[in-house]
Order: structure tokens, then C-alpha cells, then sequence
């Protein structure tokens, strides 16, 4: 099988994701039939890892691409942080990926904090929105109660992420992790991240959320 036929031309942008993003990654090895990455209530984030050559970077390109694909800009934004010498999401800093919100290259710890905090203020504001509107509690009813407001969700793919730990405030950026794991199911903020080894990192506090 082929990407193009994963994606499909026929399929450009006509996904609605309101009530959760169904991403097409791959087929199955006996059969055929299509592997979706489901995130949304059940499964608001995911844990990608494995050692140097699984197949990481591939994964993360193939969801990438098919995420927006399959959903516009109005549907989906997509932050990108890659703290491996900026090889593997340089593809993207050229402005061509109409989802991108922030496509950061050779970040460093301190970047990728202030990139958390705002991805926290943004949370922050769509909660502040929910409670000026009776019976409004998550991003599934704003999208039904409002459906002329725009409020995409959120795609926070981050690339080695245990370098966002190789700082001097690493208790606060853990707070501020553990913070949205929690809480950006309801606002339609969903996190992504990608390592090589959890080895020297306590994730036991935010582990339940991720697949």
C-alpha cells in the first residue's frame, strides 16, 4: 500500500473534529484494513517510544500528514516542537502545512517551556469560554451549543521530549505537563510525544492518560 492511498484524494479536509480526531497511520499486516490513531475522551494523548530506528519518525510523519490531510485548519491545529537538532520536523518550517501553528526547529528547553505555558493559557481561555454558557462543560458541547464559533482542536506532537526535563525548573515543567495531560481532554488539547527511553523520568503522575 501506498501513503497516497492511505490519504486518499478524495478525503482532503473532510473530517469534522468535534468529537475526537480519527487519524489513518497504516494498514494491518494480515487483511488490509485501515489502523486509525483515535484520540479524544478515551485516549487524549499518546506515548510513542522506542530505540533509534523502530520506525519513530516514520510514525509521527505518517500522522502528521494524514491529520491534516483529513482535517482543515478549522478543524485542527498542530504544534510541533523537535528537540533532535531539528532534523526530523524541518520538512514543515517552510510555511507549506496550513495546520501549523508554531513548527519549532533546534528548540531548547527553555523555548519549549514557553510553548507549553502558552499551549496552557490557551486551555486556560476555552475553559473561561465553556462557563459563560449554561450546560457547556467540554469542547463537544461548545462545538454543539456554538457550531458558528470556530475552536479546533489542539495537536501538541513533540519529538525527544525528555529534553523538556533538562532544565532547571524541571519540577515546573512537569507541573505544567502533568497540568494539560489532565485537564486538555475537555478543551480539545491533545499531546503527542515521542522518546527513546523514559529512563531518569518519573511519567507514573500522568502515565493513565496516555496510550
Amino acid at each position: 500500500y501506498s501513503f497516497s492511498e492511505l490519504l486518499g484524494d478524495d478525503k482532503l479536509h473532510l473530517l469534522n473534529s468535534a468529537n475526537g480526531l480519527d487519524i489513518p497511520v497504516g494498514y494491518t499486516t494480515s487483511g488490509g484494513s485501515t489502523v486509525e490513531m483515535q484520540i479524544g475522551n478515551t485516549t487524549p494523548h499518546y506515548l510513542v517510544g522506542g530505540i533509534t530506528g523502530s520506525g519513530k519518525s516514520n510514525f509521527l510523519h505518517n500522522m502528521i500528514m494524514s491529520a491534516c490531510w483529513n482535517y482543515s485548519p478549522e478543524e485542527l491545529e498542530v504544534y510541533l516542537l523537535d528537540f533532535k537538532e531539528g532534523v526530523e520536523f524541518k520538512i514543515y518550517a517552510d510555511g507549506k502545512l496550513p495546520n501549523a501553528k508554531l513548527v519549532a526547529i533546534e528548540a531548547d528547553t527553555e523555548y519549549g517551556v514557553k510553548v507549553l505555558e502558552h499551549i496552557d493559557r490557551v486551555r486556560e481561555d476555552r475553559y473561561k469560554r465553556f462557563k459563560k454558557i449554561p450546560n457547556c462543560k467540554d469542547i463537544q458541547s461548545y462545538r454543539a451549543l456554538k457550531p458558528d464559533e470556530k475552536m479546533p482542536r489542539i495537536l501538541v506532537i513533540i519529538d525527544e521530549f525528555q529534553r523538556l526535563f533538562e532544565n532547571a525548573q524541571k519540577a515546573s515543567t512537569a507541573e505544567q505537563m502533568l497540568i494539560i495531560a489532565k485537564q486538555g481532554r475537555a478543551c480539545g488539547i491533545h499531546m503527542v510525544l515521542s522518546t527513546q527511553t523514559l529512563k531518569g523520568l518519573d511519567f507514573s503522575d500522568i502515565a493513565t492518560q496516555f496510550g
